[in-house]
């Protein structure tokens, strides 16, 4: 018995090691490029189960009193705050509603047909803008019916307080504030788009990115998984369209950059990045800008439910003048990602923040 005693401990700790090690990886994986290979997509998505695995290693090292053993998923862990801090806040009230703030919010709306019609879903919608009071609007994934058409639409959030609209192919925006221009692009070799804005508030311009980046391939490596046919390897294929797609992401992050680096205007990106808070483009997309959960979240950040877990993909990030006093994904199920609201204030409306010089886009 005394060997055997000796050899479980001793396993125990390799785990750990183990572990600790692949919390390491993972913690890297965001400054490596998913072109680079689809490990590195993998650590990513791995994250949150590396890190729960060595949170179950630190209560059996606690309850053990094996204090020294015990550093090392506590490093793991530590190693990982920023990470944390991105998806889980400690709840809190709503700060109070102030005359200055502005309300924006995100949702991939799935074409506005995920269990209804798309005249119930886009009332559904608009009831939302008008219980929630929001003054800016970023959807992807925008569908519209022959019997409920994009002016429909527009109507219906009109009558929520968004007067402004402007929708090119899946991409659209709507807003309480005059929009001086816009700009559509589909990114090269993708179904995917970025839909940009100039938004007037008062004396300042908001420069606004609504964003869908390529699709992670998650549905693919989910069949995959349920797929036990010995004729083919459907996991390997998905993998594989994992690692392209990652890497298809990357180069849109880029692209991403460059135009928010040349913005005249503070910027707001939103939208459905299909990346979670331990990837590369969400570490190259939040270069410069905050993210809105991350300074005034509560709760869980989950955006997108996968198998059985709940994901953060969908994003509202912007220029660090502006402070997010709120910031908070909505239970309502209009899509299979829930709508992201953050309550942005600053020096927004009086020249304080939009007032550098350069031309709005054209139209």
């Amino acid at each position: 018995m005394k060997p055997k005693r000796k050899f479980i401990p001793l396993v125990l700790l390799l785990l750990t090691a183990l572990l600790y090690i692949l919390a390491l990886l993972c913690r890297f994986s965001v400054y490596v490029s998913p072109e680079q290979g689809a490990a590195w997509t993998l650590l990513g998505l791995a994250t949150p189960v590396v890190l729960a695995a060595n949170l179950a290693a630190l209560a059996l090292w606690l309850a053990a009193r094996r204090w020294l053993t015990a550093l090392l998923p506590l490093a793991a862990l530590v190693t990982h705050t920023g990470y944390i801090a991105s998806m889980v806040r400690l709840p809190h009230a709503p700060a109070a509603p102030h005359a200055g703030d502005i309300r924006i919010a995100t949702l991939n709306c799935c074409g506005l047909k995920y269990r209804d019609e798309v005249a119930t879903t886009a009332r559904r919608v608009a009831e939302i803008v008008r219980d929630e009071r929001i003054d800016i609007l970023c959807l992807q994934e925008f569908g519209t019916s022959p019997a409920f058409p994009a002016d429909s639409i527009a109507k219906l959030l009109a009558r929520s307080g968004l007067r402004y609209m402007v929708h090119r192919d899946e991409g659209a925006v709507a807003s309480r504030y005059p929009i001086l221009g816009h700009r559509y692009d589909r990114f090269p070799d993708s179904d995917n788009d970025c839909l940009q804005a100039d938004i007037r508030v008062g004396d300042d311009t908001l420069r606004l990115f609504s964003i869908h980046l390529q699709t992670s391939g998650l549905h693919q490596l989910q069949a995959a998984c349920h797929d036990v046919s010995d004729r083919t390897p459907p996991l390997r294929e998905a993998i594989d369209r994992l690692a392209q797609n990652g890497a298809i992401r990357a180069g849109q992050a880029r692209t991403l950059r460059d135009r928010i680096e040349a913005s005249p205007y503070p910027v707001v990106l939103a939208g459905d990045f299909n990346e979670t808070p331990a990837s590369y483009v969400y570490r190259l997309l939040r270069q410069g800008l905050v993210d809105g959960f991350r300074q005034a979240g509560s709760g869980y950040g989950g955006t997108f439910r996968y198998l059985g877990v709940s994901l953060r993909i969908d994003f509202i990030l912007h220029d660090p003048r502006l402070r997010s006093i709120d910031c908070r994904p909505l239970p309502d199920p209009v899509s299979d990602h829930r709508m992201v609201v953050s309550t942005i204030r600053g020096p927004i409306g009086t020249g304080g923040v939009g007032t550098a010089s350069g031309d709005p886009i054209e139209n």
